[in-house]
């Protein structure tokens, strides 16, 4: 994180340079977990490296802030959304997705990997299902983290290292991306803000020159869902093609790896000279939006180009716009002491079922 704030000050070197640290300039919050925090404060330190009046290295002390989890309806939804728990999380559904895989495939990996790490003539080690994922976690953690495919990853072969893949995607495509509704409607909150916050830049209302958030995978994953990014044309179930296998949209480990980011710009662009003109082939923008998925840039649904006018990016994000999430969730009065509204579980709970490899919706 400390290199992703690094690399962010060089990006917008030419918004920022000048300005020094002030909290009503640059708002950092994070969710209450400790490592968000933590994630908050190593971007601050490398982003304003060698600008703060402190010791020699010059460092900048950063105001950052949060508010209870269970109140934390932009960066925790997932905790703060008690109908989410009952509706997506408890599905029966994606439990029987996620054992028909499982059925599927795990027992042959267990059998070939029994008997490949059995010596001859000694007993047949008592490996299980949980070991195999256990080993697929292993592996994965020592790319992403150390760069290396020599350890535990060299127990799995390569088609196995794949399926094993899909099972982590299956399971959070239903229970965080478009498996369920409720999923993008629950990043309505994060959306609402984002919206809002633009709405007031070009208003200008407020000093704010930079709004930095450190949430969650889920809080990545939400927000995704809510701006219809990757989103596969069919949905990902246990007994899909083999082409999802291999060639799917909705694929966690490039949408939301360790130190996951999004950046959200907001241009301004004087009559005659916008880049959207040549790009979009429409009449000049005054106010543009780019959103970057992981310092990448992304075309986002309904837009012309990665230069996004803002009235085109605001209808983007739809109906996730101006929600209540606490209506929305069944809240009442205190959140510590939430309860849920009638009829929202069976809006939004309806048992999915599969006829000719088509989701329906069954009451």
């Amino acid at each position: 994180m400390y290199w992703l704030g690094k690399r962010a000050a060089k990006r917008y070197k030419e918004l920022f340079g000048s300005k020094p640290y002030s909290p009503h300039l640059y708002k950092f919050r994070s969710s209450t977990t400790s490592r968000t925090g933590q994630s908050g404060s190593a971007f601050a330190a490398g982003f304003f490296d060698g600008k703060g009046p402190s010791g020699t290295c010059k460092y900048q002390s950063v105001y950052q802030y949060t508010i209870p989890q269970v109140m934390d309806y932009e960066l925790m939804p997932k905790w703060s959304c008690p109908l989410w728990s009952e509706v997506v999380e408890d599905h029966p559904f994606l439990s029987s997705q996620l054992d028909e895989w499982t059925a599927e495939h795990l027992p042959k990996m267990v059998s070939r990997l029994r008997k490949a790490m059995t010596k001859p003539g000694h007993e047949e080690i008592p490996l299980t299902s949980s070991h195999v994922k256990a080993i697929y976690r292993a592996c994965a953690f020592e790319v992403s983290v150390f760069s290396r495919n020599d350890t535990w990853c060299t127990l799995l072969e390569p088609g196995e290292i794949m399926l094993l893949e899909y099972l982590d995607d299956l399971k959070h495509y239903w229970d965080l991306g478009y498996g369920f509704d409720l999923n993008a409607k629950v990043g309505c909150a994060l959306a609402t803000d984002v919206a809002k916050e633009l709405t007031d830049a070009i208003e200008g209302r407020g000093r704010t020159q930079g709004i930095f958030r450190f949430g969650h995978a889920e809080t990545n994953v939400f927000f995704m869902a809510a701006m219809g990014l990757y989103r596969d044309k069919v949905p990902l179930y246990a007994n899909s093609t083999e082409r999802l296998l291999y060639d799917r949209e909705f694929r966690l480990s490039d949408l939301s790896p360790f130190a996951a980011n999004y950046f959200i710009e907001l241009y301004t662009c004087d009559d005659g000279t916008s880049d959207s003109q040549s790009k979009s082939g429409g009449p000049t923008t005054k106010h543009l939006v780019r959103f970057l998925m992981n310092e990448k840039e992304e075309l986002l649904p309904g837009c012309p180009s990665v230069f996004c006018p803002i009235d085109l990016f605001q209808r983007a994000l739809g109906e996730n716009v101006g929600c209540d999430f606490a209506d929305m969730c069944g809240i009442k009065g205190c959140p510590r002491e939430a309860t849920r509204k009638k009829g929202l579980v069976e809006e939004f709970g309806k048992k999915p079922e599969l006829r000719d490899s088509v989701l329906v919706m069954q009451p």
